[in-house]
């Protein structure tokens, strides 16, 4: 179950949409969004988006509730 901070717990069961992912390149930077799903609330997606350099290091990784279910995979960043 989805707490008051909107953070998944592992026995929510989090499963990766593999075929929507999403890749923003940015130059400098790539972002790099997932869609997930729970078996617990099947009404909500969430985004798991990271930020990589351009040697592949993740130095910024956000995790969030989509606000309206079957919207588009997106994401951006503040740097």
């Amino acid at each position: 179950m989805v707490d008051e901070t909107g953070r998944l717990e592992s026995s929510d069961n989090p499963t990766i949409l593999t075929d929507e992912i999403a890749v923003i390149d940015r130059g400098d930077y790539k972002t790099y969004t997932f869609k997930l799903i729970t078996e617990t609330e099947t009404e909500l997606l969430y985004n798991l988006v990271l930020y990589a350099d351009t040697n592949g290091q993740v130095y910024d990784v956000y995790s969030g509730i989509c606000s309206f279910s079957g919207i588009p995979v997106g994401s951006f960043a503040v740097l």
